[in-house]
Protein backbone atom coordinates (compact mmCIF):
# COMPACT_ATOMS: atom_id res chain seq x y z
CA UNK A 1 0.00 0.00 0.00
CA UNK A 2 1.50 3.43 -0.51
CA UNK A 3 2.54 4.84 3.06
CA UNK A 4 2.18 8.37 1.44
CA UNK A 5 -1.24 8.24 1.13
CA UNK A 6 -2.68 11.55 2.92
CA UNK A 7 -4.35 11.15 5.89
CA UNK A 8 -5.26 14.42 7.74
CA UNK A 9 -5.96 17.77 6.14
CA UNK A 10 -6.51 20.84 8.34
CA UNK A 11 -7.61 24.25 7.53
CA UNK A 12 -6.26 25.87 4.06
CA UNK A 13 -6.19 22.48 2.35
CA UNK A 14 -7.79 20.94 -0.33
CA UNK A 15 -10.59 19.30 2.25
CA UNK A 16 -12.93 21.78 3.73
CA UNK A 17 -14.37 20.08 6.95
CA UNK A 18 -17.63 21.21 9.07
CA UNK A 19 -19.52 20.48 12.47
CA UNK A 20 -23.03 21.86 12.52
CA UNK A 21 -24.32 21.41 15.74
CA UNK A 22 -27.87 21.43 15.12
CA UNK A 23 -31.26 19.49 15.96
CA UNK A 24 -32.77 16.63 13.57
CA UNK A 25 -35.57 18.01 12.29
CA UNK A 26 -33.34 21.06 11.15
CA UNK A 27 -30.54 19.02 9.70
CA UNK A 28 -33.26 17.99 6.87
CA UNK A 29 -33.90 21.05 5.82
CA UNK A 30 -30.34 22.68 5.90
CA UNK A 31 -29.62 20.19 4.13
CA UNK A 32 -32.19 20.02 1.48
CA UNK A 33 -32.84 24.06 1.28
CA UNK A 34 -29.61 25.10 2.02
CA UNK A 35 -26.28 23.14 2.11
CA UNK A 36 -27.48 21.29 -1.52
CA UNK A 37 -28.53 24.30 -3.84
CA UNK A 38 -24.63 25.60 -2.26
CA UNK A 39 -22.82 23.02 -2.95
CA UNK A 40 -24.74 22.20 -6.41
CA UNK A 41 -23.65 25.76 -7.66
CA UNK A 42 -19.56 25.09 -6.70
CA UNK A 43 -19.62 22.06 -8.49
CA UNK A 44 -21.16 24.18 -11.27
CA UNK A 45 -18.67 26.66 -10.87
CA UNK A 46 -15.76 23.57 -11.00
CA UNK A 47 -14.76 25.62 -7.35
CA UNK A 48 -15.25 21.88 -5.62
CA UNK A 49 -15.49 18.34 -7.32
CA UNK A 50 -17.23 16.46 -4.50
CA UNK A 51 -19.22 16.62 -0.54
CA UNK A 52 -20.23 14.53 1.54
CA UNK A 53 -21.89 14.41 4.87
CA UNK A 54 -22.58 12.07 7.99
CA UNK A 55 -24.92 12.16 11.23
CA UNK A 56 -22.32 12.45 15.03
CA UNK A 57 -22.80 12.37 18.53
CA UNK A 58 -20.25 13.37 20.54
CA UNK A 59 -21.97 13.67 22.80
CA UNK A 60 -23.78 16.71 20.92
CA UNK A 61 -26.04 15.83 18.04
CA UNK A 62 -23.98 17.56 14.79
CA UNK A 63 -24.06 17.40 11.24
CA UNK A 64 -20.43 16.35 9.99
CA UNK A 65 -19.65 18.08 6.20
CA UNK A 66 -16.63 17.86 4.46
CA UNK A 67 -15.81 19.73 0.50
CA UNK A 68 -12.96 19.11 -1.38
CA UNK A 69 -12.13 22.16 -2.91
CA UNK A 70 -10.12 21.88 -6.22
CA UNK A 71 -7.91 25.10 -5.65
CA UNK A 72 -7.47 25.73 -2.05
CA UNK A 73 -6.95 29.75 -3.45
CA UNK A 74 -10.44 29.48 -3.38
CA UNK A 75 -11.15 28.55 0.27
CA UNK A 76 -11.98 31.98 1.30
CA UNK A 77 -14.65 32.26 -1.22
CA UNK A 78 -16.67 29.16 -0.39
CA UNK A 79 -15.93 29.85 4.06
CA UNK A 80 -17.86 33.19 3.14
CA UNK A 81 -20.31 31.54 0.95
CA UNK A 82 -20.96 29.21 3.66
CA UNK A 83 -20.72 31.77 6.55
CA UNK A 84 -23.61 33.78 4.89
CA UNK A 85 -25.46 30.65 5.09
CA UNK A 86 -25.01 29.20 8.08
CA UNK A 87 -25.37 32.72 9.95
CA UNK A 88 -28.73 32.79 9.22
CA UNK A 89 -29.10 29.35 11.22
CA UNK A 90 -26.86 31.18 14.23
CA UNK A 91 -29.04 33.70 14.43
CA UNK A 92 -31.98 32.05 14.64
CA UNK A 93 -30.72 29.52 17.10
CA UNK A 94 -30.94 26.24 15.22
CA UNK A 95 -27.35 26.01 14.91
CA UNK A 96 -25.43 26.73 17.94
CA UNK A 97 -22.12 25.55 17.36
CA UNK A 98 -19.90 25.60 14.35
CA UNK A 99 -16.87 24.19 14.22
CA UNK A 100 -14.10 24.07 11.36
CA UNK A 101 -11.69 21.01 11.94
CA UNK A 102 -9.29 18.59 10.45
CA UNK A 103 -10.31 15.66 8.16
CA UNK A 104 -8.71 12.33 9.45
CA UNK A 105 -9.05 10.00 6.90
CA UNK A 106 -9.83 6.62 7.84
CA UNK A 107 -7.25 4.85 5.45
CA UNK A 108 -7.52 0.95 7.38
CA UNK A 109 -10.76 1.61 6.94
CA UNK A 110 -11.39 2.33 3.57
CA UNK A 111 -7.56 1.24 2.08
CA UNK A 112 -4.71 4.02 1.14
CA UNK A 113 -5.26 3.36 -2.78
CA UNK A 114 -9.08 3.53 -2.59
CA UNK A 115 -9.99 6.40 -0.14
CA UNK A 116 -10.28 9.23 -2.97
CA UNK A 117 -13.12 6.65 -5.00
CA UNK A 118 -14.34 5.80 -1.50
CA UNK A 119 -14.82 9.56 -0.94
CA UNK A 120 -16.64 10.07 -4.25
CA UNK A 121 -19.08 7.10 -3.15
CA UNK A 122 -19.89 8.86 -0.10
CA UNK A 123 -20.11 11.99 -2.80
CA UNK A 124 -22.88 10.35 -4.65
CA UNK A 125 -24.57 8.71 -2.17
CA UNK A 126 -24.78 11.99 0.09
CA UNK A 127 -26.60 13.42 -2.96
CA UNK A 128 -29.11 10.63 -3.15
CA UNK A 129 -29.62 10.60 0.55
CA UNK A 130 -30.47 14.43 0.13
CA UNK A 131 -32.82 13.62 -2.70
CA UNK A 132 -34.50 11.20 -0.53
CA UNK A 133 -34.96 13.55 2.31
CA UNK A 134 -36.70 15.95 0.09
CA UNK A 135 -39.20 12.99 -1.42
CA UNK A 136 -40.01 11.26 1.71
CA UNK A 137 -43.37 11.70 3.56
CA UNK A 138 -42.59 9.40 6.64
CA UNK A 139 -40.81 7.32 8.73
CA UNK A 140 -42.12 4.43 6.72
CA UNK A 141 -41.27 5.25 2.99
CA UNK A 142 -37.96 6.51 4.63
CA UNK A 143 -36.79 2.82 5.30
CA UNK A 144 -38.18 1.59 2.57
CA UNK A 145 -36.27 3.63 0.28
CA UNK A 146 -33.27 2.57 2.13
CA UNK A 147 -33.67 -0.96 1.98
CA UNK A 148 -34.08 -0.19 -2.17
CA UNK A 149 -30.84 2.65 -2.74
CA UNK A 150 -29.13 -0.56 -0.72
CA UNK A 151 -30.06 -3.34 -3.23
CA UNK A 152 -29.28 -0.53 -6.26
CA UNK A 153 -25.69 -0.27 -4.77
CA UNK A 154 -25.07 -4.00 -4.31
CA UNK A 155 -26.21 -4.78 -7.66
CA UNK A 156 -23.48 -2.14 -8.99
CA UNK A 157 -20.94 -4.67 -7.18
CA UNK A 158 -22.65 -7.46 -9.32
CA UNK A 159 -24.07 -9.56 -5.98
CA UNK A 160 -26.45 -11.98 -6.62
CA UNK A 161 -29.40 -12.95 -4.77
CA UNK A 162 -27.74 -15.37 -2.28
CA UNK A 163 -24.70 -13.24 -1.93
CA UNK A 164 -26.82 -10.78 -0.54
CA UNK A 165 -28.76 -12.96 1.26
CA UNK A 166 -25.31 -14.39 3.03
CA UNK A 167 -23.77 -10.51 3.48
CA UNK A 168 -27.25 -9.48 5.09
CA UNK A 169 -26.77 -12.98 7.56
CA UNK A 170 -23.51 -11.87 8.64
CA UNK A 171 -24.67 -8.23 9.50
CA UNK A 172 -27.51 -9.37 11.33
CA UNK A 173 -26.03 -11.83 13.57
CA UNK A 174 -23.54 -8.93 14.41
CA UNK A 175 -26.23 -6.85 15.38
CA UNK A 176 -28.08 -9.39 16.78
CA UNK A 177 -25.26 -9.74 19.25
CA UNK A 178 -25.03 -5.65 19.81
CA UNK A 179 -28.45 -5.30 20.63
CA UNK A 180 -28.67 -8.43 22.68
CA UNK A 181 -31.54 -9.78 20.75
CA UNK A 182 -33.68 -12.41 22.23
CA UNK A 183 -36.07 -15.17 20.42
CA UNK A 184 -38.78 -12.70 21.32
CA UNK A 185 -37.33 -10.28 19.40
CA UNK A 186 -36.21 -11.84 16.63
CA UNK A 187 -39.70 -13.53 16.65
CA UNK A 188 -41.23 -9.83 16.74
CA UNK A 189 -38.97 -8.53 13.45
CA UNK A 190 -40.23 -11.62 11.69
CA UNK A 191 -43.55 -10.40 12.22
CA UNK A 192 -42.88 -7.17 11.17
CA UNK A 193 -41.49 -8.07 7.72
CA UNK A 194 -44.27 -10.31 7.20
CA UNK A 195 -47.01 -7.42 7.79
CA UNK A 196 -44.49 -5.17 5.78
CA UNK A 197 -43.91 -7.62 2.82
CA UNK A 198 -46.36 -6.25 0.33
CA UNK A 199 -44.78 -3.04 0.44
CA UNK A 200 -41.13 -4.80 0.52
CA UNK A 201 -41.40 -6.59 -2.44
CA UNK A 202 -43.30 -3.88 -4.28
CA UNK A 203 -40.33 -1.15 -3.88
CA UNK A 204 -38.00 -4.05 -4.32
CA UNK A 205 -39.42 -5.22 -7.93
CA UNK A 206 -42.00 -2.81 -8.92
CA UNK A 207 -41.00 0.49 -8.06
CA UNK A 208 -43.39 2.39 -10.21
CA UNK A 209 -41.87 5.95 -9.10
CA UNK A 210 -40.56 6.91 -12.57
CA UNK A 211 -38.47 9.98 -11.24
CA UNK A 212 -37.13 8.15 -8.36
CA UNK A 213 -36.09 4.97 -10.82
CA UNK A 214 -34.15 7.39 -13.23
CA UNK A 215 -32.20 8.97 -9.75
CA UNK A 216 -31.85 5.53 -8.89
CA UNK A 217 -30.13 4.24 -13.05
CA UNK A 218 -27.90 7.45 -12.44
CA UNK A 219 -27.04 6.25 -9.06
CA UNK A 220 -25.97 2.54 -10.14
CA UNK A 221 -24.47 3.78 -13.46
CA UNK A 222 -22.22 6.64 -11.31
CA UNK A 223 -21.51 3.89 -8.27
CA UNK A 224 -20.38 1.34 -11.21
CA UNK A 225 -18.08 3.46 -12.72
CA UNK A 226 -15.95 3.66 -8.90
CA UNK A 227 -16.65 0.21 -7.94
CA UNK A 228 -14.76 -0.99 -11.61
CA UNK A 229 -12.14 1.07 -10.09
CA UNK A 230 -12.30 -0.57 -6.83
CA UNK A 231 -11.98 -3.74 -7.97
CA UNK A 232 -8.93 -2.93 -10.44
CA UNK A 233 -6.86 -1.65 -7.82
CA UNK A 234 -7.83 -3.92 -5.39
CA UNK A 235 -6.55 -6.91 -7.72
CA UNK A 236 -3.59 -4.86 -8.64
CA UNK A 237 -2.88 -2.83 -5.41
CA UNK A 238 -4.39 -3.66 -1.95
CA UNK A 239 -5.60 -7.68 -2.60
CA UNK A 240 -5.76 -7.64 1.23
CA UNK A 241 -8.83 -5.21 1.12
CA UNK A 242 -12.06 -7.00 2.46
CA UNK A 243 -14.95 -6.55 0.43
CA UNK A 244 -17.09 -7.33 2.62
CA UNK A 245 -15.93 -5.33 5.66
CA UNK A 246 -15.45 -2.63 2.95
CA UNK A 247 -19.14 -2.89 1.76
CA UNK A 248 -20.48 -3.10 5.31
CA UNK A 249 -18.83 0.05 5.89
CA UNK A 250 -20.27 1.69 3.00
CA UNK A 251 -23.75 0.59 3.95
CA UNK A 252 -23.15 1.82 7.44
CA UNK A 253 -22.62 5.30 6.36
CA UNK A 254 -25.67 5.08 3.73
CA UNK A 255 -27.96 4.31 7.13
CA UNK A 256 -26.43 7.07 8.99
CA UNK A 257 -27.15 9.51 6.40
CA UNK A 258 -30.74 8.13 5.76
CA UNK A 259 -31.92 7.49 9.55
CA UNK A 260 -31.80 11.37 11.32
CA UNK A 261 -32.38 9.69 14.57
CA UNK A 262 -31.75 6.14 16.33
CA UNK A 263 -29.53 5.05 13.46
CA UNK A 264 -28.06 1.62 14.94
CA UNK A 265 -31.93 0.77 15.68
CA UNK A 266 -33.16 1.75 12.49
CA UNK A 267 -29.60 -0.09 11.17
CA UNK A 268 -30.45 -3.23 12.75
CA UNK A 269 -34.11 -3.38 11.17
CA UNK A 270 -33.28 -2.87 7.69
CA UNK A 271 -30.16 -5.72 8.06
CA UNK A 272 -33.00 -7.48 9.66
CA UNK A 273 -35.65 -7.15 6.65
CA UNK A 274 -33.02 -6.97 3.91
CA UNK A 275 -32.03 -10.76 5.30
CA UNK A 276 -35.51 -11.97 5.23
CA UNK A 277 -36.01 -10.62 1.78
CA UNK A 278 -33.01 -12.51 0.41
CA UNK A 279 -33.47 -15.32 2.19
CA UNK A 280 -37.00 -16.21 0.54
CA UNK A 281 -36.18 -14.81 -2.56
CA UNK A 282 -33.25 -17.09 -3.10
CA UNK A 283 -35.42 -19.84 -1.62
CA UNK A 284 -38.21 -18.97 -4.69
CA UNK A 285 -35.35 -18.56 -7.17
CA UNK A 286 -34.20 -22.10 -5.86
CA UNK A 287 -37.59 -23.55 -6.45
CA UNK A 288 -38.38 -22.07 -9.73
CA UNK A 289 -35.48 -23.29 -11.26
CA UNK A 290 -36.07 -27.15 -9.52
CA UNK A 291 -39.39 -27.26 -11.30
CA UNK A 292 -38.11 -25.93 -14.58
CA UNK A 293 -35.31 -29.14 -14.16
CA UNK A 294 -38.48 -31.94 -13.70
CA UNK A 295 -40.16 -30.15 -16.51
CA UNK A 296 -37.92 -30.69 -19.01
CA UNK A 297 -37.13 -33.88 -18.01
CA UNK A 298 -40.84 -34.58 -18.75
Amino acid sequence: MDSKTQRYFFIGSEWLYYKLYMGSRISDIFLTSTLTPIANELLKQEIIDKWFFINYKDPERHVRIRFRVIDPKNLNYVIQILHKAINSYVNEKTINKVVIDTYKRELERYGNETIEESESIFFINSRLIVYLISRVTNDNQRWLWGMKTIDTFLDAWNMSVEQKRDFFEGLKKGFDREMGATTDINRQLSMKFRNNRGDINTILEQNSDQEFDMVLQNYFKQTREIVSQILTKRKAIEPKLNMADLLGSYIHMHCNRLFKSNQRLNEWVLYNYLFQYYRSKAAQMKSETSKKILIAQE
